[in-house]
């Protein structure tokens, strides 16, 4: 840590994190970027060392698994935001055509189904059609 600081505020970039995700006005991209860089500059680390971090992260199976999530969830963002996935989710409520409340229950799991194998991630897909 920079300055022998203890390593308890080790836990600043995550509590950055968090305050700053309450921030409607803060992408999350930007805020997952300036936790990056605090915890860059308390561990000393420049920009190679984190390279060479990140890439031997991604090597473990959950880091890898991780990833997957968080380009699932870019990909869910941009389904979102150019209407794709709620067409997706019109489109397979009118084929099942929802009449009775079985329907209605087979056509969700149905659509939540499809949005996570489109997405690679549960949380992501279902928040997908929520939205």
């Amino acid at each position: 840590m920079i300055f022998d600081l203890p390593p308890i505020l080790g836990l600043t970039p995550l509590i950055v994190y968090i305050i700053l995700a309450f921030n409607p006005k803060i992408h999350p991209f930007v805020n997952v970027m300036i936790g990056v860089i605090i915890g860059g500059i308390l561990t000393k680390t420049n920009l190679l060392e984190f390279g060479k971090v990140v890439y031997t992260s991604l090597g473990s199976f959950l880091g890898l698994v991780g990833f997957i999530i968080m380009l699932g969830s870019g990909l869910g963002l941009i389904l979102k935001e150019t209407g794709v996935a709620e067409n997706i989710v019109h489109i397979m409520m009118r084929k099942i055509g929802v009449n009775t409340m079985n329907k209605g229950i087979l056509a969700s799991m149905l659509t939540s189904l499809t949005m996570v194998f489109l997405l690679s991630t549960l949380t992501g897909g279902n928040a997908v059609i929520a939205g």
